[in-house]
């Protein structure tokens, strides 16, 4: 159980999806965090960054679902992977 955990919130996970939020609540941006070299935005664990301003935090990532704290709007949103 604590593999599953570290192995879905860690960086490499994460960041090698598009996430689409499917909450009304906890919005980053638009509401699609995508991760890349042509992306403004980037994680380092727990912290989404955008244009070195924290965005949000990953508080739990598993399989296809991960929940975040929205900084922006203060507010825990929830995301799929598309």
């Amino acid at each position: 159980m604590l593999a599953s955990y570290i192995y879905f919130n860690q960086s490499a996970y994460i960041t090698k999806y598009k996430w689409k939020q499917t909450s009304d609540n906890g919005t980053i941006g638009g509401g699609i965090i995508c991760f890349g070299e042509n992306s403004a935005y980037s994680y380092h664990w727990p912290i989404i960054t955008k244009e070195k301003q924290h965005k949000g935090i990953v508080i739990l990532c598993v399989g296809m679902r991960m929940a975040v704290f929205s900084l922006e709007d203060k507010n825990i949103g929830f995301y799929m992977l598309i």
